[in-house]
C-alpha cells in the first residue's frame, strides 16, 4: 500500500541490478636502475605481485573512491636480491604508500652481487 492508501502493484517494482565493480588497472611502469641491472628483470619480479599491488590499491578506495595516480617506490635490492629498504618516493595516499611499500620489501630479485638502487613508478587508475 502506498502511503495514500491505494495497491502497489507487485509487478512493476523494479529493482535495479547492481553494478558489477570494475577492475581497477594498474600500469607498471618502466624503473630507474643503474645500468649494470636489467629493468626488464626487475619488471618481471614486479608483475608477480600484480594481484598484492591491486588488493592495496582496492582497499584504499575503499576510503578514498575517487584515487587515481602514480606512487613512485625507491627500493634497494641487496646483494643477496632480498628489498633491504623500500620508501615513498612519490606519495599517492598514506595507507597506499605503506601496504605498496609492504609488498616491494617482500620481493626477492636474482642476486646481483652487489646494491642496486631503483625508483619505480606505479599508476593506480580506477577502471
Amino acid at each position: 500500500e502506498t502511503t495514500d492508501g491505494e495497491p502497489v502493484d507487485a509487478d512493476t517494482v523494479t529493482l535495479a541490478a547492481p553494478r558489477p565493480q570494475a577492475i581497477p588497472k594498474i600500469r607498471i611502469a618502466s624503473p630507474t636502475v643503474g645500468p649494470r641491472y636489467g629493468k626488464e628483470l626487475i619488471q618481471r619480479v614486479i608483475r608477480r605481485e600484480h594481484a598484492a599491488m591491486r588488493r592495496c590499491y582496492e582497499t584504499a578506495r575503499q576510503t578514498a573512491p575517487s584515487l587515481e595516480g602514480k606512487l613512485t617506490i625507491r627500493f634497494v635490492i641487496g646483494p643477496d636480491g632480498r628489498v633491504t629498504d623500500a620508501v615513498t618516493a612519490e606519495s599517492l595516499e598514506p595507507g597506499m604508500d605503506a601496504c605498496v611499500e609492504t609488498v616491494i620489501r617482500g620481493l626477492t630479485f636474482p642476486a646481483p652481487d652487489h646494491v642496486i638502487n631503483v625508483r619505480y613508478p606505479f599508476v593506480f587508475r580506477a577502471a
